[in-house]
Order: C-alpha cells, then sequence, then structure tokens
C-alpha cells in the first residue's frame, strides 16, 4: 500500500470490492486479518492497557476515546 509503504503501484489491489488506496489502513483492518505460520509466535504488547489500545486504534479510535473505554472497561474488571 504505497501511501503506508513507500514504492510504486502498478495495477490495483482490491480487499472485499474496496480499493486500498482509496480506503484508510483502520478501514481495510476490518475485512483483513494476520496468520502465523507458527501459532507459538503471536502479536502481544507489554501490558494490557496497549493490547486493548492495539484493536482500537486498527479501527480508527481516536486516544481520547481510547483512554474513555479502557477506565470503563478495566475499572470494571478489576484490571
Amino acid at each position: 500500500m504505497p501511501h503506508f509503504y513507500q514504492g510504486e503501484l502498478k495495477g490495483a489491489i482490491t480487499v472485499a470490492g474496496l480499493n486500498t488506496l482509496d480506503r484508510h489502513t483502520y478501514e481495510m483492518a476490518k475485512h483483513v486479518g494476520l496468520v502465523f505460520q507458527n501459532p507459538e509466535n503471536q502479536l502481544f504488547a507489554l501490558s494490557i492497557e496497549k493490547d486493548v489500545a492495539f484493536g482500537l486504534e486498527n479501527n480508527g479510535v481516536n486516544r481520547a476515546e481510547m483512554r474513555k473505554k479502557w477506565i470503563g472497561r478495566s475499572t470494571n474488571r478489576h484490571l
């Protein structure tokens, strides 16, 4: 995706019928996923808060809204 990684695109890339050049990364994240060949290797962060933020960031949630969601949910679960 040249708007994310530098490079030159020849042709077109579509995912779920969507042109990747016309969409933000967080929009495309709703239609694609990541699977590692080795199930022992996974994405993770050093804190629960950062793990939760990872998903919210991929969905385009701004930081102020993330904090509200984190405070509300973490308090209910004693995290």
